[in-house]
């Protein structure tokens, strides 16, 4: 789990420290940074399989007007503290890391090398180790296995030059001696981002590998059929939370599995087939976010490793009225996963008001924004006399 992240000079996010809890809600008006905190946790995440320049363009989409413009400062800095079960055991990582990002004056692009990098586990039997040190492609890894033998011969320690555009955590495979750096590294891959778009998933190519759709709702009918061969009793979940939207519906349909291209259909109890593309925009993502909160609940990449799941905006599209019956099934320890929404919309963050800890705040500022937590006691007293989108609206929440 997520416990602490630091960005420093990534967009507008001049110096922005991030506690989260399980599940969370970040607001404020356009423009204030809600998507560039999502991006900056994204690239990290990607930074650890990804090289960095790659990692930006994942993201961001280019590879320029990376750090701040307003300051003129060519270095980001991220840090992340996270706790992770490892055979029962907890955990703790800190991890920094420290990039150069100077413009290239005949392209203005900004490649990005790492300058310095660090990971370290505290935990039984590892008292603060730093696992990776890494200072310009110069990195030291601690050889997990021979530490734990610290009566054996040799050193711990190895050496290994990394490509300076690379983390060295996205060098590290070894799951026997660097048990705990690829057990975090795999935190971070597993991470997930979705800004759904209803052509994405109306679109019944297989556009990847994995069986889980793509940021935008690619790939979903392979999920779907992944989840309708593979795990039957949480596709009936899926359908339940369907059916408050489309009472008859009794099942999924796919009539045929091309390699390429997967076709799904609505089937209702009268075996009446509705298509992919009769459905509306609203119908389509409520089925989509459905299948992610319902799905990702119940399956997690590694055992005992949540996900971390951003999620931009969900009420697109949809009456308020389909969300409170999902958020409401949501466990907001993050013990099954921990999530990150964005949102605009007053009934959404109305469906908070229980939850004020989850609540963030971002505000628009010069030179950078600003990140705060409303103070629950004053919001509570306030809470008798209007709801906690209203709150926002009024701009009384900090």
């Amino acid at each position: 789990m997520l416990k602490r992240f630091r960005v420093r000079n990534f967009k507008n996010l001049l110096d922005i420290e991030f506690r989260p809890v399980g599940v969370n809600l970040l607001i404020g008006p356009n423009n204030a940074g809600k998507t560039n905190l999502c991006k900056a946790l994204r690239f990290l995440c990607g930074s650890s399989f990804l090289t960095l320049d790659q990692a930006a363009l994942w993201v961001l989409g280019e590879s320029w007007n990376i750090t701040n413009v307003a300051v003129g400062e060519k270095v980001i800095e991220m840090e992340a503290e996270v706790e992770l079960l490892s055979l029962s055991k907890t955990y703790s990582y800190f991890y920094s890391l420290r990039l150069s990002a100077e413009h290239e004056q005949s392209t203005l692009k900004q490649p990005l090398k790492v300058i310095d990098e660090k990971l370290v586990a505290t935990g039984e039997r590892f008292p603060q180790v730093t696992l990776i040190e890494n200072h310009r492609g110069a990195a030291l890894l601690t050889n997990e296995k021979a530490y734990l033998n610290a009566g054996s011969n040799g050193s711990p320690i190895m050496e290994s030059q990394v490509p300076p555009e690379s983390t060295a955590l996205s060098k590290v495979f070894d799951t026997q001696a660097s048990r705990l750096a690829v057990l975090f590294k795999e935190f971070l891959y597993n991470s997930l981002y979705f800004n759904l778009e209803p052509s994405a998933l109306r679109n019944p190519k297989i556009t990847a590998e994995t069986n889980l759709p793509s940021p935008v709702g690619g790939n979903f009918s392979k999920a779907l059929f992944t989840v309708h061969n593979r795990m039957p009793d949480l596709e009936k979940k899926v359908i339940e939370a369907l059916r408050s939207l489309e009472p008859g519906i009794e099942k999924f349909e796919f009539p045929s599995a091309d390699p390429d291209f997967i076709q799904f259909f609505l089937e209702d109890k009268s075996g009446h087939k509705f298509s992919v593309q009769s459905m509306s925009d609203g119908t389509l993502r409520y089925l989509a976010l459905s299948f992610i909160t319902v799905i990702l609940a119940g399956v997690t990449p590694l055992p005992n490793l949540p996900r971390l799941i951003i999620f931009e905006e969900p009420e697109n599209g949809l009456y308020v009225g389909l969300l409170k019956p999902l958020f409401e099934q949501m466990d907001f320890t993050g013990r099954n996963g921990q999530c990150i929404f964005t949102t605009h919309s007053p009934y959404v963050i109305d469906l908070f008001d229980a939850h004020l800890e989850a609540v963030h705040l971002m505000k628009a500022g010069s030179p950078g924004s600003k990140l705060t937590t409303p103070d629950p006691h004053l919001v509570k007293k306030l809470l008798d006399n209007m709801p906690l989108g209203e709150m926002h609206y009024r701009e009384m929440l900090g």
